[in-house]
């Protein structure tokens, strides 16, 4: 709508009588759906998002397992790190519920945002 080239945050806009997505940013969002500050906390809360996820491997809150695994218990959640091969896997735990997420991780720390985005995408509900 305002032709802006550069969105930080992109709200994906769909209408039953539009066949395609539309991608825009935060004011544009506002005043399609006909409420600001719908957009703007929607916004405000993916902002907090990314913050908590650039800070998530680097938590005080991690600890070392007696086998030398790094793990954490976050929002009902216990994720624990491990060596496979040359790379990290990933258990992500919560009420006698063990998920491994599939793939292994070249770094610990891509392995805890990954672990990170399972919990908190809803992927892993």
């Amino acid at each position: 709508m305002c032709e802006v080239k550069r969105i930080r945050f992109v709200h994906v806009m769909k209408h039953q009588d539009y066949p395609d997505e539309l991608r825009c940013g935060c004011v544009c969002a506002g005043n399609m759906e006909q409420n600001l500050q719908a957009a703007r906390r929607r916004e405000a809360s993916m902002k907090n998002t990314t913050k908590r996820r650039a800070a998530f491997p680097t938590l005080k809150n991690w600890r070392v397992s007696q086998n030398g695994n790094p793990w954490i218990r976050r929002d009902g959640w216990s994720v624990t790190i491990f060596r496979r091969g040359n790379g990290f896997k990933v258990i992500l735990s919560r009420q006698g519920e063990k998920l491994f997420l599939p793939p292994i991780f070249p770094t610990a720390d891509e392995a805890k945002l990954a672990a990170f985005d399972a919990m908190y995408s809803r992927k892993v509900a």
